[in-house]
């Protein structure tokens, strides 16, 4: 994406989260162009069946977190002007959900339309 922005065939109207991508300079967020609802960010994780023991997802945890320090990883994130974070499986649950419920909204509000 950002040899495209690079080359001037891309052009960003605005970024998710709470602050401003260096990468993309002058970008603003969404709530500053007026859209404080959508506040997703993109997320890399790993997900397991319902009913995945809580050994077994406390172990996945703990290896994708670990993998997000792993400096491989991090070259490539921070080449994407992607920050790591790392959280619990709990912090993560809470994310998807919040994700669902502000795509929701958009599309119920209209501010998003689905068309097959």
């Amino acid at each position: 994406m950002y040899g495209q922005i690079e080359a001037g065939k891309l052009t960003p109207l605005a970024v998710s989260g709470d602050k401003r991508i260096d990468k993309l300079g002058d970008t603003p967020t969404f709530a500053e162009v007026g859209m404080p609802e959508y506040d997703n960010v993109g997320w890399y994780g790993m997900i397991a069946p319902k009913g995945t023991p809580p050994e077994i997802i406390a172990r996945l945890n703990a290896a994708g977190n670990a993998a997000a320090d792993a400096a491989p990883v991090m070259e490539a994130f921070n080449g994407m002007g992607i920050d790591p974070v790392k959280v619990t499986q709990d912090e993560f649950a809470t994310q998807i959900k919040n994700n669902v419920e502000s795509f929701k909204k958009l599309v119920d509000d209209g501010a998003v339309v689905i068309e097959n």
